[in-house]
């Protein structure tokens, strides 16, 4: 321990901008037409049912050069480089530990010496565990996600989030007291430097 305080963000859509070039892989390589928009929509046809499956061929990208080569979102690495002076970073993210090599050799190539550490909690496969769970076991004072589930899940259990993103999945939810919204990386930049952003936005 740091003796800082530790605060955890997601990978996919946080860190990186995930999921169209993870839905276009998807697409070329298994004949289907889903959108972006609908990456998190339970009704969108990936023709197949398996959902574990879906997880499967979904990560296949991530094991791609492509996804190495991926920019990270704009001002990622410039707040976090910022905000590690301040606390101890985690990565939180819902891959399954199937993909650990790329993820870390993604990490280590655009945000080299920021993060502590990472835990993979496989949030989306039968097996997965919930982020609360990591976030209490890990000790996590703080949570940034772009996923309305988990910043209300881990709200609930007491930990602050902040909601992160302009996203089809995000939009029109009602946000729990501990959970903030930032729309870009300028806006966690501010809350991190203690301005407190609307929940309702």
């Amino acid at each position: 321990m740091s003796g800082l305080p530790r605060e955890a963000y997601d990978f996919d859509d946080l860190l990186a901008p995930t999921t169209v070039p993870v839905v276009a892989h998807y697409n070329k390589q298994y004949g289907t037409n889903v959108h972006p928009d609908q990456y998190y929509d339970p009704n969108t046809n990936w023709g197949i049912t398996d959902g574990d499956e879906i997880g499967r061929r979904m990560n296949e990208f991530v094991m791609t050069p492509a996804h190495l080569e991926l920019p990270p979102m704009e001002g990622a690495v410039e707040v976090l480089t910022e905000a590690k002076e301040k606390a101890e970073l985690w990565v939180i993210t819902g891959r399954p530990a199937r993909t650990r090599e790329a993820t870390e050799a993604y990490l280590d190539r655009w945000f080299t010496g920021i993060f502590a550490g990472i835990e993979f909690t496989a949030s989306f496969d039968s097996w997965g565990r919930p982020k609360a769970e990591a976030c209490h076991e890990l000790g996590i004072t703080r949570l940034f996600d772009d996923l309305p589930k988990h910043c209300q899940s881990v709200a609930e259990s007491g930990i602050p989030t902040v909601l992160y993103g302009d996203y089809a999945w995000n939009r029109d939810v009602q946000l729990h007291r501990l959970t903030q919204r930032a729309l870009d990386w300028a806006e966690i930049r501010l809350i991190l430097n203690g301005t407190k952003l609307s929940t309702a936005r």
